[in-house]
Formats: structure tokens, C-alpha cells, sequence
């Protein structure tokens, strides 16, 4: 618990956040939501069963976007402050504006999606 309270707070580093629990964590999910879904699809038997799982799958996976969406944010801004603030020139937080742009850049081609989806 004391984990999750650190990565909503942004204190868990830019890498671990965006690579570890936006990007893998992501990809496990969509693994294991397409392992079930095929696995659902050879069972005609469970057709009630399938539309239940795919709904409460798909909210898990739009809460935790949602969720570490925000920690990637948070992350990014604390990332960007302390990168600014560095005597070492090299590190101007630039990875922390371009992680930013990705959360940003996933929402809006989201609500997009939505819309063409109407």
C-alpha cells in the first residue's frame, strides 16, 4: 500500500513509473485480457460469462489508465521541477515534458475513439 500511495503521489522515479507501471503493466493487462478472451471464445458455453468478464476487464483497464495516467503526470511534474533546479546543464527535464505529451497525446486519440465510436 505504501508503494501505491508513493506512486500516486509522483515520488516513485519518471522511469519506474512510465516504463514499469505505464508501459509493462499495460501490456501484462492487455496480454492477459486477450489470453482470456480467446480462451472465453472456445467456450460457447459461457456467453453470459464472456460479456460479464469483458465489461468488468474493461473497467479495471480504463480505471488503471485513468489511475496511473495520473501517477505518470505527477511523476513527470516532480521529474521536471527537480531536473530544473539541477546544477548538471546536460538535464533540462525534457523527459518529463515528453512523458506529458504521451498521457496527453493517449487521451485525446481516447476521446477520439469515443467519438468516431458514436
Amino acid at each position: 500500500m505504501k508503494f501505491i500511495k508513493k506512486l500516486w503521489r509522483g515520488e516513485i522515479s519518471l522511469t519506474d513509473t512510465f516504463w514499469v507501471m505505464g508501459v509493462i503493466v499495460n501490456v501484462a493487462i492487455s496480454f492477459f485480457k486477450t489470453f482470456l478472451g480467446w480462451w472465453l471464445n472456445l467456450h460457447e458455453d459461457v456467453t453470459d460469462l464472456k460479456l460479464t468478464i469483458t465489461l468488468i476487464l474493461t473497467i479495471i483497464s480504463l480505471l488503471y489508465s485513468v489511475f496511473i495516467s495520473i501517477c505518470i503526470w505527477r511523476s513527470a511534474t516532480k521529474y521536471i521541477l527537480t531536473e530544473d533546479a539541477s546544477e548538471d546543464e546536460e538535464r533540462d527535464g525534457t523527459w518529463g515534458y515528453w512523458a506529458k505529451v504521451i498521457v496527453a497525446f493517449n487521451w485525446a486519440i481516447f476521446i477520439v475513439l469515443l467519438i468516431l465510436a458514436r
